[in-house]
């Protein structure tokens, strides 16, 4: 995956003025200031709509405003300035949803939709309160957006041809960690375009977020079957060895592993490089082979170029220095990865490295601050619907209370972790688990 980072600090700066002159009610100078910044956004995140949109929000607020004063004196276009003031909001809603989806910031939608009825209900007056707190909301999110991103400059899967929104919206959604809205789209995107492997990509990735682990296998197979592009299938074969790898199957997961890396020297792919050998030393990891699997860790961390990426390398390095009983080190590196993850506004891996550093407490007997990363870990994973760590944060739990002499507490999380990897089809674990209960008594 070739990217470039985007610094996003001026248009996020122009915005937040623009949202406060609204809620000052100097609602020209607003409005062109977040105009500038909506610009700015399109042309750093290759997103026309968002200025597009914005633009035609604009004209129809000035527009409305000039209607509304002329309807002082003449009162029958008051209704045609409302209609025109709905139509002018119906398009920043628009634009302020693309803008959140991209930057992965539910402020701006949630602003939108507030502005939205607040401006629905403004013709009895209390909707201006409405729109008072969208504006205050929408100040925020500019002032809350993240300050810089990566941005793909080259495609990280099967690309769709054409027009296709339904594939467009699924990997819309899967990038904003709306997995159920991506699964939504992906279910519509594989019915419409059957031959498309960039439809059961985006699907069996979706999947795989949420641990349904059975469904990303047989929608990432699909996909394979549909095409002979060595850069589709590097990525195809990598997301398929990480399916193997959490379903148990360790040796197949090596061998898809090595036919990414292949595809990724071939095509001279350094990034991609680094994801695929953090991955093999995931593998040798839940082997036991942990020198080796540093070892691996280390070399993908050496080739990685893109700080987030680097987050995932450190969080694993931590699980080893766990492992081998480097807690201290470990809660270091454990941290590495929070710090990027929140930079990054990953939420759903922030949650998912807390489950590790909590367990990693576990194992140095501080219960107090185990149960705490544990508790949050958990719920995050839970709020965005992964299931797979979700049955990994009950078993984590479960060796918790095992530790903490509360057999009974222990069994009923190691009984909900069991069931939950059987469902998904994460066979190893499960059967895991179930060794786990069988020496609690």
């Amino acid at each position: 995956m070739n990217s470039q980072k985007v610094n996003l600090s001026t248009p996020n700066i122009l915005g937040g003025i623009g949202g406060i002159f609204l809620i000052l009610g100097l609602g020209p100078v607003g409005i062109i200031l977040i105009l500038i910044a909506f610009h700015q956004y399109s042309q750093m995140l290759n997103k026309p709509s968002i200025f597009k949109d914005g633009l035609t929000w604009g004209i129809s607020s000035f527009v409305a405003i000039i209607l509304f004063i002329f309807s002082i004196a003449i009162s029958p276009m008051l209704l045609f300035a409302y209609g025109v003031l709905i139509f002018a909001v119906i398009n920043l809603k628009k634009a302020l949803t693309e803008l959140s989806i991209t930057l992965n910031q539910n402020l701006f939608d949630m602003s939108g939709k507030f502005i939205f009825w607040g401006a629905l209900l403004s013709i009895i007056l209390i909707g201006l309160v409405g729109i008072f707190i969208g504006n205050i909301l929408l100040t925020i999110a500019f002032f809350t957006a993240p300050k810089e991103i990566q941005l793909e400059i080259t495609h990280s899967q099967p690309e769709s041809t054409n027009s296709q929104p339904e594939i467009d919206a699924c990997s819309n959604f899967l990038k904003a960690g709306d997995y159920k809205k991506a699964i939504e789209f992906g279910k519509l995107a594989v019915q419409k375009y059957p031959e498309n492997p960039a439809a059961y990509y985006c699907l069996g990735e979706t999947y795989y977020k949420v641990g349904e682990l059975n469904l990303a296998y047989e929608n990432m197979k699909k996909a394979e079957s549909l095409t002979n592009n060595k850069e589709d299938l590097m990525y195809i074969y990598n997301r398929i060895g990480l399916i193997l790898l959490d379903m148990g199957h360790l040796d197949e997961a090596i061998l898809y592993f090595m036919k990414s890396l292949i595809s990724a020297k071939e095509l001279n792919n350094i990034d991609m490089q680094a994801a695929i050998l953090n991955n093999i030393a995931g593998v040798y990891d839940k082997k036991g082979e942990l020198d080796k699997a540093l070892s691996y860790y280390e070399e993908s961390l050496n080739l990685t170029t893109i700080e987030n990426e680097k987050a995932a390398a450190y969080n694993n390095i931590a699980n080893i220095y766990s492992g081998k009983g480097y807690y201290q080190k470990a809660i270091q590196y454990f941290q590495k990865a929070i710090e990027i993850y929140e930079k990054y506004g990953d939420y759903h891996s922030v949650s998912a490295v807390k489950l590790n550093l909590g367990n990693t407490y576990r194992e140095m007997k501080d219960y107090e601050n185990a149960e705490k990363y544990l508790s949050e870990g958990l719920e995050g994973v839970k709020k965005v619907g992964d299931k797979y760590r979700e049955a990994t944060g009950y078993r984590y739990l479960g060796r918790l209370y095992r530790d903490k002499g509360d057999k009974k507490t222990a069994k009923e999380y190691f009984t909900l972790a069991y069931n939950l990897y059987k469902s998904i089809g994460a066979e190893g674990d499960a059967q895991s688990v179930l060794n786990e209960m069988d020496i609690l008594y």
